[in-house]
């Protein structure tokens, strides 16, 4: 068992498969040495000297409560009246074949095994620190009341605002729709009530494109 468990290690490290919807690039001790992204295909590597990096190309999704610490327990306020609040968003979006956002963003946007064990996309821990961030901007602008008024506002500064981080910061991340489903105060009573507010869904009209 011992020597199976090496010879597949060692086919891991020499062998990378880019699937159809993929792309990939390769990195060799810390630099990016092809000049293109690859396609599907079948690439050897020098084991612990060359590794590949692959992206999936086709539209991915998670489910992410915005809004407050994104680790720990919810238990900062997030909105201008000290109220403890959440946001239930949706992200569709694409991972961009720009080779230069790619090259600086290639290990924070990379998809590890266990990722895809716990069903997490490419980006997530990226995207959902940057959502966080502008969910907190957001709600931190308004009192609690004013945002479950107007989830459709909200929604819409939202997307602005965390499409701006992805400019601002070179991802190369092509957003199609953020979707608002609710807000929520968690399990923390709030100076308020528990509030269950349907948001409604913003598709991307203006999409970031490759600079």
């Amino acid at each position: 068992m011992a020597v199976s468990a090496l010879v597949g290690a060692g086919l891991y490290n020499v062998l990378t498969v880019v699937n159809p919807n993929q792309m990939a690039m390769r990195e060799t001790l810390f630099n990016v040495t092809s000049d293109r992204l690859m396609g599907p295909g079948w690439y050897f590597q020098i084991p612990f000297v060359q590794y590949t990096h692959v992206y999936n190309m086709n539209t991915q999704r998670f489910d992410f409560s915005a809004g407050s610490n994104r680790w720990m327990l919810p238990i900062s306020s997030s909105t201008s009246d000290q109220n403890i609040l959440q946001a239930d968003v949706t992200l569709n979006y694409k991972v961009l074949p720009d080779e230069q956002k790619l090259i600086y963003h290639r290990w924070d946007m990379h998809n590890w095994p266990w990722q895809g064990y716990f069903g997490k996309p490419d980006g997530y821990y990226q995207l959902t620190g940057l959502l966080n961030d502008s969910a907190n901007a957001v709600l931190g602008r308004r009192r609690m009341g004013e945002t479950l008024s107007n989830p459709k506002k909200f929604a819409e500064d939202l997307y602005q605002d965390f499409t701006q981080r992805l400019q601002m910061n070179n991802v190369p991340v092509e957003v199609e729709s953020l979707e608002v489903k609710g807000f929520n105060t968690s399990f923390i009573p709030s100076r308020t009530k528990s509030y269950n507010a349907v948001g409604t869904r913003v598709p991307s009209t203006t999409p970031l494109s490759p600079q």
